[in-house]
């Protein structure tokens, strides 16, 4: 978000029970240079695995998320599999540079 990758804005969600919530979305500028469409999910999870910003972790803030959604019963598959994704390839990395 520091970047201006992500535009904030607060949206009404439903949840599978029903219930309506206000949150805070981060929804991705399009317009931005480091917005990329064409890219695979494997070379996504591979910037993931390995980026890291004043925030902290790239892979530690999409695990959160991963968690937030299965908290309140929402499940993306695309998400999940990339999350798998970037958390396999950050283990692969971590044993490569402790050997």
């Amino acid at each position: 978000m520091l970047t201006g990758c992500y535009q904030p804005s607060w949206q009404s969600l439903t949840l599978e029970s029903g219930e309506i919530i206000e949150a805070l979305v981060f929804v991705a500028n399009p317009q931005h240079v480091l917005f990329k469409t064409e890219e695979s999910i494997i070379s996504k999870a591979r910037t993931i695995a390995r980026a890291q910003g004043p925030l902290g972790r790239n892979i530690t803030y999409l695990q959160e998320m991963i968690d937030t959604f299965q908290r309140y019963g929402f499940h993306d598959p695309t998400m999940t599999a990339l999350t798998e994704c970037a958390m396999r390839l950050s283990m692969e990395m971590s044993t490569t540079t402790s050997e």
